[in-house]
């Protein structure tokens, strides 16, 4: 049991555990807070884009499966990594396929405002022009790529310090 306990510790002690855990927290916000990504404001009302759909006056207009999946996966890789500190390159590896599937998510986030331009463009006047707004929220996957790769660039450094005193041995 007190082996299990120093494992722990010596798992927290690592910068980049700090890192990965300050990412899934930010991966987690589009999830748990019910904020919509982005806002389209026509003359008749707002749509806005959920993780899981997109919705218009409180109607669901579309669904955004894609959009949830990708958030999802970045966000069990990154958990999953941080489990994973004895095995450092198989941890680099799930650090950067979850890196890929938040810009998965922040490309899918784009493509959906433009599905929902297209839709509102067909409820539009010719006079009228949709306004944008972003949630603060979509910042969240941003930073937690760049603390992804502030992970892998610490995660390099160990595996460097390791390499280094096997040689002395």
């Amino acid at each position: 049991m007190c082996a299990q306990f120093n494992t722990i510790d010596f798992m927290i002690q690592r910068v980049q555990t700090i890192y990965l855990v300050v990412a899934a927290v930010l991966l987690a916000l589009p999830m748990m807070l019910r904020m919509p990504l982005f806002s389209l404001t026509v003359p008749d009302g707002a749509y806005q884009l959920y993780p899981a759909s997109v919705v218009f006056n409180g109607v669901e207009v579309m669904q955004t499966i894609a959009v949830l999946a990708s958030i999802t996966i970045a966000l069990l890789l990154v958990v999953y990594a941080i489990m994973q500190f004895k095995n450092r390159s198989f941890q680099v590896n799930l650090i950067k396929v979850s890196i890929l599937s938040q810009l998965v998510f922040l490309v899918m986030v784009f493509y959906y405002l433009d599905k929902a331009k297209e839709v509102a463009s067909a409820q539009l006047l010719v006079d009228a022009v949709p306004t944008i707004s972003y949630s603060p929220l979509l910042s969240a996957p941003v930073v937690a790529i760049f603390l992804s790769m502030l992970a892998i660039r610490s995660i390099k450094k160990d595996e460097a310090l390791v390499r280094s005193a096997d040689r002395l041995r």
